[in-house]
């Protein structure tokens, strides 16, 4: 008699802590759903930041290639301006010379 009654404590201690088990093991399923949830949202999040990120890259690119285009543009302009202002410079000094 006195085995049974030491085999149904241990029995129903066991069963106490198989149930301890089951809420503890709900109780990480439902923090693991929550952080999957905030995984997946997070992912989403970073996609669409990368996303953007690519096409702010795009735009960044597209504007040197236009301000390199510009600075060309001007650099090319200040070389003609130079080249006018020397012709102009040098038909001034032959009609000096002519007149004088």
């Amino acid at each position: 008699m006195l085995d049974l009654n030491l085999f149904l404590r241990k029995s129903d201690r066991h069963q106490q802590r198989i149930a301890e088990l089951d809420s503890e093991l709900m109780n990480l399923q439902t923090v693991l759903d929550d952080n999957t949830a905030l995984l997946n949202q997070r992912t989403e999040q970073r996609d669409a930041d990368q996303t953007a990120i690519a096409d702010y890259e795009e735009r960044i690119t597209a504007a040197r290639s236009g301000q390199l285009g510009c600075a060309d543009e001007l650099h090319r302009q200040e070389n003609a301006l130079t080249e006018v202002q020397t012709r102009r410079r040098t038909r001034a000094e032959n009609r000096g010379r002519v007149q004088a």
